[in-house]
């Protein structure tokens, strides 16, 4: 009985070893359609036998999946050869392709979409410079290239102190400003995993001075160390001042005591972290043998972060943009980013010491995530929420993807919401949550699904 496989009408008694021997016909890209035709002939006029054949062509199914391996563009190639089986044979059907999947792993994608070739991941250990420091940053980070090539010099001075065991005297502190979403914390999470060393996070709000009632900072130090359980893992740390905007007060300049006792102490404890050669003496958790321990804080990279909502109107009033003249309005300077304008002037104003900022290396702001560079980030960077969706419906046999446009109705709730990429979490649990609720039991099922989410979709939960 003749059936038709990948095109090709085969007369075979054993139905498994036709279209095994048809699919290997159709993607073997040194075969034609032609040719094809020939050794059909051959079948017909029992000059070889389908078993004989099926000898001859056991290598086209590896060979075909090692090149998709090898990232290897086939599908103009096989383009072509559709054209040509066309001409001879008909196109091959959806039970063909299912075929191909179910058995070998191949699907109508692999076949004929172009490939794009990936670029090298950098890891850590790659980075011997600081260019390649901030290449590997941005595979993570999106729209902040200005700052990231600027930190990269910074932190790769404190990579090298690392690797060579010695303390640094060329790295500088920063102070990252810019609004909540923007990538602070994830920036810097990245350029201590670049760096290899651990990452204390000290939120300026939690903090006491020495003296006062509450943790003081050498108090969350000490908590530190007993996380880490050895001192000598903190030995090179990056400290980060999270929120640091909030330490002072809008025009409160405590340096010229206007400001409270509270703050003007705070600030002196932390710029005990700059002296050079005056070690930080912790006292000890139960996990170590001695009382104290001692932490070279000349080795720690010391860096402070904030949103400092408000620091535009400083700039703004140095540069005297908010006086008018006669009936003329205000310039609109919507698409202006003032943060970047600001100077030790400005943070002067907001409330710091001069002697503070002295120690301080760069000023640098980051800036506002625009619904574009959202998508960007979605589409392109590393390691974000998208890719952990598409992974988790993966292993759990489906093939999820979003639709450019679904990404960019998200991007631009996440945008309009003031909070940046932040909502853009919010945003998916939300939308996803009855999908992961009504998903069916697919893991173990040999038929891989594919679902496509689409604008439509989020449009209907999410207003």
């Amino acid at each position: 009985m003749t059936k038709t496989y990948f095109g090709i009408p085969l007369n075979c008694a054993n139905e498994h070893n036709a279209v095994n021997l048809a699919a290997r016909l159709f993607l073997c890209p040194q075969i034609s359609a032609e040719h094809a035709a020939m050794y059909l002939n051959m079948l017909s006029n029992e000059s070889i036998t389908i078993d004989k054949m099926l000898e001859k062509t056991d290598y086209v199914i590896p060979k075909f999946k090692e090149s998709l391996e090898n990232g290897e563009d086939l599908s103009a190639i096989m383009y072509n050869k559709l054209n040509e089986w066309n001409n001879i044979f008909t196109a091959p059907s959806k039970e063909d392709f299912n075929y191909l999947e179910t058995n070998f792993g191949i699907t109508k994608n692999d076949i004929f979409t172009k490939k794009i070739k990936a670029q090298k991941t950098l890891t850590p250990k790659d980075i011997t410079n600081p260019r390649l420091m901030a290449d590997y940053v941005k595979q993570y980070i999106k729209g902040q290239d200005d700052v990231i090539e600027k930190l990269a010099v910074t932190f790769y001075h404190h990579l090298d102190s690392i690797n060579k065991g010695y303390t640094s005297h060329i790295k500088s502190s920063a102070i990252l400003i810019g609004p909540t979403g923007c990538g602070k914390s994830e920036m810097l999470r990245h350029f201590s995993k670049a760096c290899r060393c651990p990452i204390i996070r000290i939120n300026t709000s939690e903090i006491t001075p020495t003296g006062w009632k509450g943790l003081n900072l050498t108090d969350i130090l000490k908590r530190e160390i007993e996380i880490y359980d050895n001192p000598d893992k903190l030995k090179y740390a990056i400290l980060v001042f999270h929120e640091f905007d909030k330490i002072t007060h809008h025009g409160g300049h405590i340096n010229n005591e206007k400001g409270n006792a509270s703050e003007m102490d705070m600030i002196r404890d932390i710029m005990r972290l700059f002296e050079k050669d005056h070690p930080l003496c912790i006292e000890s958790g139960k996990h170590f043998s001695s009382t104290y321990c001692e932490l070279p804080i000349d080795n720690f990279l010391i860096i402070f972060d904030g949103a400092f909502y408000g620091i535009e109107e400083i700039v703004k009033k140095r540069l005297n943009l908010n006086k008018t003249i006669g009936f003329s309005s205000k310039t609109n300077d919507d698409n202006i980013n003032y943060q970047k304008l600001v100077t030790e002037e400005d943070l002067i104003e907001w409330g710091y010491p001069p002697e503070l900022l002295g120690r301080i290396g760069e000023v640098l702001a980051l800036n506002p995530l625009t619904p574009e560079t959202i998508f960007e980030i979605m589409k392109t960077a590393k390691d974000n929420i998208i890719n952990h969706h598409i992974d988790f419906c993966y292993n759990n046999n489906i093939n999820l993807t979003f639709s450019d446009d679904a990404l960019q109705y998200v991007a631009d709730k996440a945008y309009s919401s003031g909070l940046g990429f932040r909502n853009v979490k919010t945003i998916l649990s939300k939308a996803l949550n009855s999908f992961y609720y009504e998903l069916s039991d697919n893991h173990t099922s040999k038929n891989r699904k594919s679902i496509v989410i689409n604008k439509e979709y989020f449009k209907k939960l999410i207003s």
